[in-house]
Order: C-alpha cells, then sequence, then structure tokens
C-alpha cells in the first residue's frame, strides 16, 4: 500500500507577513499618489530656451563635482553667469524631477530675472560675498515674501503666500543667493501623525531618494533629495529632531543643525520653538560651511539668536586660518555601531580636528533621556498657531487645520 504526501495548504500569515503587505500597499499608494501641485514651467519656458543644448551639454561637464568655490571662480574669470547657472539647475528639475523623484514642489518664475541682475552687480565690480549668483533651494516650511508659496506639505496651506520672507530667507538674499524655488518635505514635518512617510506630503507626493529605493529621510526629505541629484548648488532645511541629519545621510550629503540660537527660527512653521532650527544640507563641508555663514546672525525677530552676532563676528570667532578651531572644545561621541573602515575615518577626522587647535572629548554615547513628544506637542499647537495668525494664511489655527 503506498502512502500519499500529504498535502499542504497555504502557510498561515503571521503578523510579519501582514506587516510587510501594508506596508507595500502603503508605499504603492505613496507612490502613485496624484500631488495637490505639479511644477508649472510655463512662465520660465521663453528664459529657458535661451540654453541652447550645447551649452547644457557644456554645463554638466564643468559643474559635475563642483563646489560653490569653483563656481564663483568659474563666474570671476567670466566662463559663467548666474543666469546660466540658474538655468541650469531649472532645466535639470524639469528633466529630472517632475513626476520622477517629486522633491521639488515649486519653481521661482523671478529666478531668472534676479540671477540676471546679479550678474549685472558683478559686472560693475559688486559682489555680495561667497553666495552671489548661487542657486539654492529652501524647505517648504521656510517662508518667503514672493510668488512662492508656504505650505509645509500640507493642503489646507496648498494656496498660503507668507507676508514676508522668514529671516534666513532674507539673509539669503542679502548675500546674493538666487532662491530657485521650495523642496518637499514629510508633511506637517513628520508630526501631523504617527503614520507618517519620511518625504510624503499631499502637496508634493513622495520624494524618492535618487541613489535607488531607499529611504529618502525625514522630514527636510526635498532639500536632501534635490542636492544628491543637483537640482540646486545646496539646500536649506530644518530640524527639530533628526530632520536635517537624516535626509542628508540617506543621501550622501553633509548636514549641519546649528547651535540652537545661531540661525533664526522667524517666520518657519515650526513644531517647537525648543529645539527647531534651519540649516544647511550640501555635497561638500566648504559648501555646507558657507551656506552656514550666510545663515546664522542675529535677528531681533528670534530672542533665541540675540547676542549671537558678536560671537561670530569677534577676535575668537572659530572658522578663520589653519587654526580655526583654536580653543574650541569638541566631543566626540563614541557609537556602539562600527562599520569597515570607520576606525580610518575616525582616526583622519580627530588628527584634523586637533591639527585646527581643538581639544577633542571622547566621550560614550548616550540617548537624551528628556521626553520630547510633550515639549513638542505643547510648542506644536503654540507654534503653529502663531505662525497662522501672523501670516494671514487661508486657515487660522490649528483646529482649523
Amino acid at each position: 500500500m503506498s502512502i500519499q504526501p500529504r498535502r499542504r495548504g497555504p502557510r498561515p500569515l503571521t503578523a510579519a507577513d501582514a506587516y510587510r503587505r501594508r506596508q507595500a500597499a502603503l508605499q504603492h499608494a505613496l507612490r502613485t499618489f496624484t500631488p495637490w501641485r505639479v511644477l508649472d514651467f510655463a512662465p520660465l519656458e521663453a528664459a529657458l530656451a535661451q540654453l541652447p543644448d550645447a551649452r547644457l551639454a557644456e554645463l554638466e561637464c564643468a559643474l559635475r563635482g563642483a563646489t560653490i568655490p569653483d563656481m564663483q571662480r568659474l563666474m570671476a574669470e567670466g566662463a559663467l553667469t548666474a543666469a546660466e547657472l540658474t538655468l541650469y539647475y531649472l532645466a535639470r528639475i524639469r528633466r529630472h524631477d517632475v513626476g520622477r523623484l517629486r522633491s521639488v514642489v515649486e519653481v521661482n518664475p523671478e529666478a531668472p530675472a534676479i540671477a540676471a541682475a546679479l550678474d549685472e552687480e558683478r559686472r560693475v565690480g559688486r559682489v555680495r560675498g561667497p553666495l552671489h549668483g548661487i542657486p539654492l533651494l529652501l524647505k517648504d516650511n521656510i517662508a518667503t515674501g514672493d510668488r512662492l508659496h508656504t505650505t509645509a506639505g500640507a493642503a489646507a496651506l496648498l494656496e498660503a503666500h507668507a507676508d514676508r520672507d522668514a529671516t534666513v530667507a532674507a539673509r539669503l538674499r542679502a548675500a546674493g543667493a538666487v532662491i530657485l524655488g521650495k523642496t518637499n518635505m514629510s508633511e506637517w514635518a513628520n508630526f501631523m501623525t504617527r503614520r507618517s512617510s519620511n518625504g510624503f506630503s499631499a502637496v508634493g507626493g513622495q520624494t524618492r531618494n535618487p541613489h535607488g529605493r531607499f529611504d529618502v529621510g525625514g522630514s527636510s526629505s526635498g532639500s536632501g533629495a534635490a542636492v544628491a541629484a543637483r537640482l540646486a548648488a545646496a539646500a536649506v532645511g530644518t530640524e527639530t529632531y533628526g530632520s536635517i541629519i537624516s535626509p542628508a545621510g540617506q543621501c550622501g550629503l553633509v548636514g549641519h543643525k546649528p547651535t540652537h540660537g545661531l540661525v533664526s527660527r522667524d517666520r518657519i512653521i515650526p513644531i517647537t520653538d525648543a529645539t527647531d532650527t534651519a540649516g544647511p544640507i550640501a555635497r561638500s563641508v566648504v559648501d555646507a560651511a558657507i551656506l552656514l555663514r550666510a545663515l546664522a546672525g542675529e535677528d531681533a525677530n528670534d530672542p533665541a539668536t540675540l547676542g549671537v552676532q558678536a560671537r561670530l563676528d569677534g577676535p575668537d570667532a572659530p572658522g578663520a586660518g589653519a587654526d580655526g578651531l583654536r580653543g574650541a572644545r569638541i566631543a566626540w561621541l563614541q557609537h556602539d555601531a562600527r562599520r569597515a573602515g570607520d576606525a580610518e575615518v575616525r582616526r583622519a577626522t580627530l588628527d584634523a580636528l586637533r591639527a585646527a587647535g581643538a581639544t577633542v572629548v571622547e566621550a560614550p554615547f548616550a540617548p537624551p533621556k528628556v521626553a520630547f513628544e510633550p515639549i513638542m506637542l505643547h510648542g506644536f499647537k503654540h507654534g503653529v498657531n502663531a505662525y497662522l495668525e501672523a501670516t494671514g494664511a487661508p486657515v487660522h489655527s490649528l483646529a482649523e487645520v
């Protein structure tokens, strides 16, 4: 008598299987979501037509890997203009971002004219500094008093125009930067729901990591993806707890969360004043440092910054010369995680810091024990209500949102 093999039914669905299926369905829904705002290049078509394909190809070669000082050198030599540089980045946004990366939610129709005016300033001998004529992108929670909207990724603020520039935007304009547009972000900076997705907003859809199918990081997701894809020279993000560092790390960039009070929080849609700040996201340390220096400074609209200008301009200000960290005491936090090659990088970094005059104190990493959520919940309600009231937004309170 032959023994028939037992027929096995389908394997029971485990909790892990169910979770993976839900996540796959969620990611599919996010990728195929139709954003509330689509990039509009119609006002820029005439300007973009002024950049021939042959010149665009030349710029692709000349600017691959270029830092902000490299761009300044090319402009000083007459080999590049701010107008060309602006059109180059706008052309890359149109080619690589629309319907693909979704890192940019809005482009500035005035950018070519602003760049041309800065070229004229350079022609007559006025160069405002290292950001003169350099195109940058701003996260969509940083107010600008121009034709761009400021939405924090929220449909409720889709048509919201700020009453004026945030102080950081004004400082960048004064430094000669060209504001190209606004970047997508995790809606309400990942703080309106416990189930938000890094890089997703109703306004812009799902931001994708230009390096592949990896988490793009949040909440300054668009700023990170755009810089990694060379859609701007650099970008400004904001951070409460990881929102600059995370997308910078995920996209292979340099991200820096400045010391609280170094950069103004004025007219930035907040989570909490206790830890919020704007900061640079760039492809190199030198570019991040240049951008940070332009962002930093005292602002009467933000009490936390009062007195910072004296420290930035004083004789003991760090950063000048080969021993620019003389007198600085820097903590090096030791994480448990180690990867191949980490020891060499660590040694080289410590040697460079000490050579610049710093005293390096190595210490074990201890996660903070502060309960951040109550602080953020309180700050979010107070801060968003104050922002909406001050800017005359279409909705007037968090309750209305």
